[in-house]
């Protein structure tokens, strides 16, 4: 076995029903530092906030006119073939259609040198009356390096809050 999956395996949380899951490779997941840490704008800024959250106290508003968004980078051990990305999202007023504008949005950089991109799932725009929860996967032939990660609200009225980014991977 490859020592650096012989390392993930050892990181696999159990709990007492026997369950277990890979660790999420998200750093701050649910913006709980309050701070952008981790995290990179995508074009525009987003902000921390504490006045709405899916789970703790803390979430990443974005103010959809522009073309925003929070994005971070997810590097990945080498033999990844299999990733999961899951987002949250609460739409404030989010205006036009469904579409990849607003969404979970993933795009992976492969060990041969090349990107697959617009792997999505896109959130439904208006006001939400419940947060809602979006998931990607991806299975690759070729071992994954790492993934740009995105919750994106570009190009519309309103603002979207994000929460509790989840990312895992297996060979």
């Amino acid at each position: 076995m490859d020592s650096e999956w012989d390392l993930w395996v050892s990181k696999i949380v159990s709990d007492k029903n026997g369950f277990t899951a890979p660790i999420n490779l998200a750093a701050n997941p649910s913006f709980e530092t309050g701070t952008t840490d981790f995290y990179q704008p995508f074009y525009t800024s987003f902000t921390p906030t504490n006045t709405m959250a899916h789970t703790g106290q803390w979430s990443a508003r974005v103010n959809c006119s522009g073309t925003g968004g929070v994005r971070q980078k997810v590097t990945f051990p080498s033999g990844t073939r299999f990733l999961t990305a899951s987002l949250w999202s609460f739409a404030n007023g989010v205006t036009l259609q469904e579409s990849n504008d607003f969404s979970l949005y993933v795009d992976l950089w492969l060990s041969n040198g090349t990107w697959v991109w617009q792997n999505t799932a896109s959130f439904t725009p208006g006001t939400s009356a419940a947060w809602e929860q979006r998931v990607v996967t991806v299975t690759s032939e070729v071992d994954m390096d790492y993934a740009l990660v995105h919750g994106l609200c570009r190009r519309r009225s309103g603002e979207a809050f994000f929460d509790d980014m989840v990312v895992t991977a297996s060979p």
